[in-house]
């Protein structure tokens, strides 16, 4: 099993966009399919069988036998690759402190928890950001989902930590994920392979979709801009490399705990 796994649906299964007669599809739409993180013994990105019976009570069209996010794959190789130079930029042991485990994370975010109850204070606000912006620069978005799992991945020293934590997230009141809390580590070689090997999977599906457009269109009714479609195609094949050479956020890990520290000095003070 892959960390990053995928299955895109059979062409004449893809959600066109736009309206009766003018539907369109792009690269990005013929990315329709469904994806999820195998984490040890979890899998992220699985409803729970509870959500999904909900949503079946709902919608007869649910597949109770289909668990996993439903959604453009494209979007999860993006987002990962928004934050894959700040994972590969290892955290120092005396920043990771604040969060090396998931209680000292709570007890972190608890302690800033004031902040929030402030009035607006451009200073402050500064103060906050040093001190906390390294963590958000680790964190998968999954805001394209109702209640998205918060996942974060970050480096120590050559191990790459995935922790997952979505006790707090609840839909129509049901926990709507089968992995609630947890962590898994791999070493850094191990995480590029997986990382290399969503890319080249991705990229080889979508060529043969192509390819199968070009020569045998099963949705001819669907407008598609071949040309377009397939320059996009052989620009997409360099976003790996393209977002590994943009490097990471500028972090000055110093500044990091010194604000830190400034804010439990005033937290203390309140």
């Amino acid at each position: 099993m892959s960390l990053f796994e995928f299955k895109l649906k059979d062409l004449r299964d893809v959600l066109p966009w736009g309206e009766a007669p003018d539907l369109c599809l792009h690269w990005f739409g013929l990315t329709d399919g469904i994806y999820f993180l195998n984490v040890g013994n979890d899998q992220l990105f699985r409803a729970s069988e509870l959500m999904l019976r909900h949503w079946s009570r709902q919608d007869n069209s649910i597949d109770l036998n289909q668990p996993y996010v439903d959604y453009q794959v494209v979007r999860l190789y993006e987002d990962l690759l928004d934050i894959l130079p700040d994972i590969l930029d290892p955290v120092p042991t005396t920043v990771n402190k604040l969060i090396d485990t998931s209680s000292a994370q709570k007890s972190w975010y608890s302690s800033l928890d004031w902040y929030f109850e402030t009035d607006e204070n451009d200073e402050l606000d500064d103060l906050f950001f040093n001190a906390t912006d390294w963590w958000s620069f680790r964190k998968l978005s999954t805001l394209h989902l109702s209640q998205g799992p918060d996942i974060w991945f970050w480096r120590i020293n050559d191990t790459i930590r995935i922790r997952w934590d979505n006790e707090q997230k609840e839909i129509d009141g049901i926990q709507p994920w089968t992995a609630i809390t947890g962590q898994y580590d791999l070493p850094i070689a191990a995480f590029m392979e997986e990382v290399e090997s969503f890319h080249t999977r991705l990229m080889d599906e979508m060529g043969n979709r192509i390819d199968i457009l070009l020569n045998n269109n099963p949705i001819p009714d669907i407008k598609i801009d071949f040309h377009g479609l397939t320059k996009e195609h052989e620009e997409r094949k360099a976003f790996l490399q393209s977002a590994i050479k943009r490097g990471p956020q500028k972090t000055d890990w110093n500044q990091v705990l010194k604000s830190n520290e400034e804010l439990q000095r005033l937290n203390n003070r309140l």
